[in-house]
Parts: structure tokens; sequence; C-alpha cells
């Protein structure tokens, strides 16, 4: 039973990917509100994708700490991403037959058809976002399943993390090792600002989106380390932090202080038990990965066929991946996760 509020607070990230996602796949244009009264500073996508990252830093990094070996670790995370990734990619390529251009005999007669499972299956390739024939008359045309491309950048912060299973004797040194390596990406950030987008790992992870994730990630590890869930000043700290939100957003000067303001707040959210939200997974599950991976699939598959306004086009497509987010946490991740057991 997890007595804190992480459950619930990814669920409401989950569903603001979704949100701003309503207003760009719906041709109603790329800001929702929150990005108009923050004049583009940030948005409900952003917020909920760091979101992601930040909480996986600070649970992560229990895990990484508390697991008993390298395998302990990596099979916990595999098990907790590959099978619903699995389940999701085969129906989107199912569905792709019944919604794209092509008939069904050029359809499965293309590599691209093909290789869509098992390229995105492996993280580290370019992945496709592209099925033949779908999607083509949407206003987002040709995407098939948008928001699985931050999943690479968390798999690799897995194997970034799994090694310091090699060093947990030593807690000083990874204790420095990650608040140096948050200091270093935090300055190479203020320093390439306004550097052009430069790719890696054979284009599936792109530099600054690495170091943007990774100071969220980081940064909820690092509040793991101080201890901040402990801390007898909690409540100021949350509320000084929520404050200086509001400040920097005011005199446009969020950029850099959301990597310190935004896993601060979070993460003192997060590790409170607020009755009743704090008992959400253990009442109905963890829906928010399910609910994430296949958001921007249904709602393109509901602009293919409806060609919905931003506002209905959100609130159908929350019902309906709320539905299947609920399926994929009863029949495939929770049955899943219960295999770790046979993994001594």
């Amino acid at each position: 039973m997890h007595k804190n509020n992480f459950d619930f607070l990814r669920l409401i990230f989950a569903i603001l990917v979704i949100v701003t996602h309503s207003y760009v796949l719906s041709g109603s244009g790329k800001a929702d509100w929150l990005s108009d009264i923050t004049q583009g500073q940030i948005n409900f996508s952003s917020l909920g994708v760091k979101g992601f990252f930040i909480i996986s830093g600070y649970l992560i990094f229990q895990s990484a700490l508390r697991s008993h070996s390298w395998g302990d670790f990596m099979i916990r995370r595999l098990l907790r991403i590959y099978p619903a990734l699995i389940v999701v990619l085969i129906l989107t390529v199912l569905l792709g037959a019944m919604v794209s251009d092509f008939n069904a005999t050029q359809y499965f007669a293309s590599h691209s058809t093909w290789l869509y499972v098992p390229v995105n299956l492996g993280m580290f390739f370019p992945q496709p976002d592209q099925l033949p024939g779908v999607f083509i008359a949407n206003h987002y045309k040709n995407s098939v399943n948008g928001s699985l491309w931050t999943i690479p950048y968390e798999f690799l912060f897995y194997i970034l993390f799994s090694f310091l299973l090699f060093i947990q004797r030593f807690p000083r040194f990874i204790k420095a090792t990650v608040f140096i390596a948050l200091l270093l990406i935090w300055i190479w950030i203020w320093r390439h600002e306004d550097t052009p987008a430069r790719y890696i790992i054979n284009n599936s992870i792109e530099l600054h989106m690495l170091a943007h994730f990774g100071l969220c990630f980081l940064g909820g590890a690092c509040l793991y380390i101080i201890s901040i869930a402990q801390s007898r000043y909690k409540a100021y700290i949350l509320f000084s932090a929520l404050a200086l939100i509001v400040f920097f957003i005011a005199i446009k000067q969020f950029y850099f202080t959301q990597f310190i303001l935004l896993p601060v707040s979070i993460i003192c959210i997060g590790t409170y038990t607020t009755r009743g939200i704090s008992l959400i997974s253990s009442r109905m599950g963890d829906f928010s990965y399910g609910i994430y991976i296949y958001g921007f699939l249904v709602q393109q598959t509901l602009m293919h066929y409806f060609n919905l306004y931003a506002f209905r086009l959100m609130v159908l497509s929350v019902a309906i991946t709320f539905i299947l987010g609920a399926a994929s946490w009863h029949f495939i991740e929770k049955r899943a996760l219960a295999l770790k057991r046979y993994f001594p």
C-alpha cells in the first residue's frame, strides 16, 4: 500500500499530456491555456512529462539502492515498461490496418508495418511513428503514437541508475556523483540555451531533451538523498517553492528555475499522505502508464473518424484512455509485475 500521493500525481500528469495534445491534434494550435497564461514558458504536456521524470528519479533512486543485484533491478524495470508497451504496439499495428488509406494487402506487405513493433521495442534505434497510410488526412499528419518518444529517455536513466548497484558500498560517492551530475547538466543547459537541437544514439534521443529530463530525474534523486520527505519544514518549503514558481513566471525567468522549483514542489506534494487520494493505487490501481501510452493513439483515431474540436476531443479521449488504462493495469501491468517473484 502506497502511503503517499505519487500515484495520484502520475494520473494527473498523464491527463495533462492529453489536454495539451487535444489542442495540437485537433488543429486548434499548439498552445493550451497554461501556455497562454505563462506566455509560453510551460504547458500542461511539459509539466506532465517533467513530473513523470521527477517522480521516477525519486522512486527509481530508492529502488536502485534497495535492489539486491543488477539483474533484480533491471528485471523489475523491464516488467514495468515492456509488457504494456508490447501490447499497445501490437494493437496499434492492428488498428492501423483499419484506418489506413491503403488496403489490407498493401498495408501488411509494407516493411514498415512489420518493423513498427520490434524497432520501437529496441528503444535506442530510430523510433518510427508512422505506419503506411495511417492518419495521413489528420491535422497532425502521419504520427501514430507520438507519446512514446519519451520512453527511451526513461529507459536510459534506468540503465544509468542501475550502475549505482556496483558502488552501493560507497554511499557518499553516490550522493556526490548525483549532485555533481545535476550541477554539470544545469550549467550545460545555461550555456547552450540557444544551441540548435542535436541528436545522439541513432537519432532516438535528442541532446537538449536528455539534459532537460536528466535534470528532472536527478532532481528527484537529490531530494531523496537530502530526505526532504522527513523534513519538519516541508510545508514551508512547498509554500515557498510554489510562490517562487508564480514569481519567476511573472518575471519570465522560469526556464532555468523550473529545474529546481518543479522537483521541490512535486516531491513535497507527492510525499504527503492526503486522506483518500493517497490510497488511490490500492483502491483502483495505477492507470497512469496505460493512459499515457494509449492517449495519443486514441486521440488520433477520434480525429480520423470524427474530426472533433479541442474540448470534445479532450473529454472523449480522457474517458476512453481511462478505461484502457484500467484494462492495461489489471490485465497486463499488474500481472506482469507479479512475475518478479519468479526471479529471485
